[in-house]
């Protein structure tokens, strides 16, 4: 078999010398993968540094605050309206960002077209859908939709290398009527076929491998990301195995590399885009995308509903929430002490049920979306190609799940500055520095969400890699071609006769 395998290797590198156009789709190939990186390591940049810009306001801000407190000042000389010591306007000033930060391994996957953010400035009336909207903090994804990243170029490109390489295994032989020297010259025809697919394999398998491990250890994965690194590493072998043995199934079939050619084309763009637009258009029938537009529209009509209740038919809604406020001190409506603390009591009930309505509005979204996603991962199972890209896409955070769980990090947050904001109105808080911290620290630090394993993926591709093995067994069984017939012979030595 070695002597096979050298014979097979020298060989194919002799065509491939004579070859420009598959030098040329290897270094397009790498290159691509390259700039891929680049282009991704700058987004990523780009990510933290909006991230960065949130947390220095924050800082500027909260030590602005500190000192009004050192020095007993209500507030900025110039906003003489402004009084720390009130709940409102100690919550304003604290400032608070918080943010997503990026997975090690999120420059793989920069392309991805979904436009939400990664700060927030949380407050006591921020909702879900304010994520990403700060302008002046930037919004990196959305700069970058449709761009070309590391994932799309090692699952939708690489099969087309593959394909290029080997396309002509066994019609090649058929063609330039070397069958019987190769014959006569080899010890197994098996083993000349399985070569040629080794080879192949090798030449795909190097620079894609390659290409990843580069962009992990671009984006720092290796220490901090390990099992996803290599996780995706095997994701990509079996992906890589998958597409040879597809062009080893079609070399078994197949008598022509025109009619190959033609052949692994077809497969390509059946299962790389006719699959994927499929299991979309499924998608968007089934469950129909929520826009934005119309989520807006039915939030801003039930704000507009809760502006016409007064403050006494909302608080039901706040003691439902927070049952420990019926015995405050100031749980009556009508115990405001002073003019101000009442524009407040009346201000923060309504603010807690515009939180509810979003949220209510938000978890709708998100129902949606996981019904989405649940097709897609059911769909999966019709493409290697799609189920390699999600399960890459989700390794490296920037995945609708990943996103979501950043949303629903931000709700139970802005509930427990309401809550606190609450208790303190109907306990009649004084807010001092300490007060203020308190508030402050509600907001949790910048983390990161996402980046978890799939495991489905690794039974779609072996899948896949076991039926198309089956179908090279079946087709060099049963083909009508005197080459693979002598092929077969080498299988089943009992029917090979002897002259």
């Amino acid at each position: 078999m070695s002597s096979v395998l050298r014979a097979v290797t020298l060989a194919e590198w002799r065509r491939w010398r004579r070859s420009w156009l598959r030098i040329a789709v290897l270094v397009l190939y790498i290159g691509a993968g390259a700039y891929a990186i680049h282009a991704g390591h700058r987004d990523v940049r780009r990510w933290e540094a909006a991230i960065a810009n949130g947390t220095q306001r924050e800082v500027r801000m909260q030590d602005e605050v500190r000192a009004f407190y050192a020095a007993a000042k209500k507030g900025p000389a110039d906003r003489p309206w402004v009084d720390l010591s009130v709940g409102l306007w100690a919550e304003w000033y604290t400032g608070t960002y918080m943010g997503m930060r990026a997975q090690p391994l999120a420059l793989v996957a920069r392309g991805v077209s979904d436009v939400r953010g990664h700060v927030v400035r949380v407050n006591r009336f921020t909702s879900a859908f304010e994520v990403g909207e700060q302008v002046d903090l930037g919004n990196p994804e959305q700069q970058v939709i449709g761009a070309l990243d590391l994932v799309f170029v090692l699952t939708m490109l690489m099969p087309l290398v593959a394909l290029t390489f080997g396309f002509d295994i066994l019609s090649y032989e058929r063609e330039q009527g070397i069958a019987t020297l190769v014959h006569v010259q080899s010890a197994s025809l098996t083993g000349w076929f399985l070569a040629r697919l080794f080879v192949v394999a090798v030449t795909i398998l190097l620079p894609t491998l390659g290409l990843w491990l580069v962009g992990a250890g671009v984006g720092d994965a290796f220490a901090q990301q390990a099992s996803a690194v290599w996780q995706g590493a095997g994701f990509l072998t079996l992906l890589v195995l998958v597409w040879v043995s597809l062009i080893g199934m079609v070399g078994a079939w197949v008598r022509t590399s025109a009619t190959s050619a033609l052949t692994l084309a077809s497969l390509w763009v059946a299962v790389t885009l006719v699959a994927p637009a499929l299991t979309n258009q499924i998608v968007n029938t089934r469950v129909p995308v929520g826009y934005a537009s119309e989520i807006t529209n039915a939030v801003q009509t039930g704000q507009t509903a809760l502006f016409k209740r007064t403050t006494r038919e909302l608080l039901p809604a706040v003691y439902e929430a927070f049952p420990q406020l019926r015995s405050a001190p100031y749980a009556r409506f009508d115990d405001a002490p002073d003019s101000l603390r009442k524009a407040d009591k009346d201000f923060f009930p309504r603010e807690f049920a515009e939180h509810m309505l979003s949220r209510r509005a938000m978890e709708g979204v998100w129902s949606r979306e996981f019904a989405r996603e649940r097709i897609a991962e059911f769909a999966q199972w019709t493409s290697p190609t799609m189920s390699a890209h999600l399960a890459l896409t989700r390794l490296a955070g920037v995945d609708a799940q990943s996103h979501r769980a950043f949303e629903q990090a931000v709700v139970p947050v802005v509930r427990q500055k309401l809550a606190s904001l609450l208790d303190g109105e109907w306990n009649n808080r004084k807010y001092d520095l300490a007060a203020y911290e308190a508030l402050a620290a509600m907001v949790p630090a910048d983390a990161r969400y996402g980046g978890d394993m799939a495991t489905t993926c690794w039974f779609v591709l072996l899948l896949w890699l076991s039926t198309s093995f089956v179908m090279i067994i079946v087709g060099l069984r049963h083909s009508p071609d005197t080459f693979v017939r002598t092929l077969r012979s080498t299988l089943n030595p009992r029917t090979t006769k002897v002259a």
